[in-house]
């Protein structure tokens, strides 16, 4: 997840460019319609053209970076962007992609070091912030990651992204009403943020508010109908309900979605076994089990399935 999240904050980024020469700067810029136009290969030839005959084009090695990266050749693109940084050290957005590869290729030490250095040579650069706050969760040190994205707000209170990390970071310190505040400042923002209602729907859950959460499971399926996470949040707010067939549609809807989600199994067979129908609720639980050992994710579901089993046996 974490690459699919932040591979989108890479692009071709408007700047002063620091070269003058013309020749070179018709490569560059032929390198920059190539990758506006998903032409790759294309774009790394054209960069690496400007870059022979300006080795210190620091914008060029920048931009081969983001070509890289968009290809997920992550060492090629850390190459490009410590050249982009050697030659120009106040290069925020090559420290700020440079930090991104350091996280993928989970040095996330290295990734703080540049954010820090971005934040201290440009402290109103938003995404230097709200990288920095979205390492320190990877490092599971929260009150710091809560101080960087409240400095990233602050300076593009219109990210629903850093709302959605905010919520994450203060639900991992059990601090569900900031959480909730933040997710639905992530809402109001983004609509269509499936991840928010999602994660607002299990606070309200957890706070036996049903018909809200519901509600938001109900919203973030039509937006994210491919996620089967979401079917099974839903499953269980109309399970809690009493609510059981839309309980079954749900967590069905969401073996048909993920035929590999062991816990929808598992769901269903809860509910089978409580309507007394002993032979489907064991198919269910055989099913979950199987998937269950096979997924290093799951295993601690595998005690739970296996003393359900033992009751019907």
């Amino acid at each position: 997840m974490r690459y699919a999240l932040i591979i989108c904050l890479i692009g071709v980024t408007a700047f002063f460019i620091s070269c003058d020469n013309e020749e070179v700067i018709a490569h560059y810029n032929r390198g920059n319609a190539y990758q506006d136009e998903g032409k790759f290969n294309q774009a790394i030839l054209a960069y690496k053209q400007a870059i022979e005959m300006d080795a210190n084009f620091a914008e060029a090695h920048y931009s081969l970076g983001n070509t890289y990266y968009r290809q997920g050749q992550i060492d090629e693109a850390a190459a490009a962007y410590k050249n982009a940084v050697r030659i120009q050290p106040d290069f925020v957005e090559a420290r700020n992609g440079l930090g991104l590869v350091y996280r993928i290729q989970g040095n996330d030490a290295a990734a703080i070091e540049e954010f820090k250095a971005v934040v201290n040579t440009a402290p109103d650069n938003p995404q230097g912030h709200y990288h920095l706050g979205r390492t320190y969760m990877d490092q599971d040190r929260f009150e710091r990651a809560v101080a960087s994205l409240k400095e990233a707000i602050r300076l593009n209170p219109n990210s629903a992204y850093a709302y959605y990390y905010l919520g994450n970071s203060y639900r991992a310190q059990d601090k569900l009403d900031q959480a909730m505040a933040a997710y639905e400042k992530a809402i109001a923002i983004n609509p269509y943020d499936a991840l928010s209602r999602r994660n607002l729907g299990i606070a309200l859950y957890n706070q036996e508010r049903f018909d809200e959460a519901i509600t938001h499971f109900e919203a973030a399926v039509r937006i994210s109908p491919r996620l089967s996470n979401l079917y099974n949040s839903l499953g269980k707010a109309y399970k809690a309900q009493g609510a059981l067939d839309q309980a079954v549609a749900a967590f069905e809807k969401a073996t048909g979605v993920n035929p590999s989600d062991a816990s929808a199994y598992y769901n269903l067979g809860i509910i089978y076994a409580e309507r007394g129908a002993d032979e489907d609720a064991m198919a269910q639980y055989k099913q979950a089990l199987h998937l269950a050992r096979t997924n290093s994710n799951l295993q601690e579901l595998i005690p739970e399935i296996e003393g359900r089993m033992k009751t019907l046996e």
